[in-house]
């Protein structure tokens, strides 16, 4: 009978291991990414942030007055064709058109090249809707340093385009040549070196304002009030694709 009741035993069992076996789990290895995240330095990374008040005020109470003549010397006008129009709102077309038409830069009466970057290194500047004091004003800036587009000058004013796309004149005392750009679009990294893969020492917001030194391919060093590094080009206003040295 012990034999019997073995052998019974034996035949019960082999279905139970086999059908536990059903329920193992097996574990199945998936290649990992090779993207590497950006290093990050020893020390804290900055958060630097955007300032909270505006660039540019609307001016209205000018906007509303009737617009003076601006005298012009038709001998010095060159290729600015303001003084053909007979408003200022004509005058600020034609030269926004002419300058629209440019394929490359051209020289100007300055002997600079047109368009160029420049900024604005008043505390306050008047933007006009003509090359002139008598023309209304339509813009005041009050941030130091905003980087601008010059597209076209009459005597001592400067047709500029600034970063949101408004353009009007600036009178050329208002302007420096030293070069600032402007972040845009989403949150950057700001890179100890000229390398993707170099330490992160800081994330910059858009709309921050920094000095620009030098650009090596798609990247380019700038200075936030002492924050130094590199930041990719595509982010920055104010540099064109071709530019390297900044003075």
């Amino acid at each position: 009978m012990s034999l019997k009741l073995l052998l019974s035993l034996t035949v019960l069992s082999t279905p139970l291991f086999a059908a536990l076996g059903k329920h193992e789990v097996q574990v199945t290895k998936t290649p990992t990414s090779q993207t590497q995240a950006p290093k990050v330095s020893g020390r804290p990374v900055k958060d630097i942030k955007a300032p909270k008040k505006v660039d540019k005020k609307k001016v209205v109470e000018s906007a509303k007055k009737a617009p003076s003549k601006e005298p012009v010397d038709k001998k010095k006008e060159g290729d600015v064709k303001s003084s053909e129009a007979s408003t200022p709102g004509d005058a600020s077309k034609s030269v926004t058109d002419t300058a629209a038409l440019a394929p490359t830069r051209s020289t100007s009466q300055s002997n600079l090249p047109i368009p160029r970057f420049v900024c604005i290194k008043a505390g306050e500047a008047n933007m006009h809707v003509g090359p002139g004091n008598t023309y209304p004003v339509e813009w005041k800036y009050v941030r130091k340093f905003l980087p601008v587009e010059v597209i076209a000058e009459f005597e001592h004013w400067r047709q500029v385009r600034d970063a949101q796309g408004t353009v009007g004149w600036l009178h050329k005392s208002l302007l420096s040549s030293k070069r600032f750009v402007m972040v845009q679009n989403k949150v950057v990294n700001l890179y100890t070196g000229a390398d993707l893969e170099s330490p992160v020492i800081a994330t910059v917001e858009p709309g921050v304002v920094a000095k620009v030194s030098e650009c090596f391919q798609s990247l380019c060093k700038i200075d936030i009030q002492g924050v130094k590094g590199w930041v990719k080009r595509e982010f920055l206003w104010g540099v064109y694709p071709d530019e390297a040295k900044f003075s």
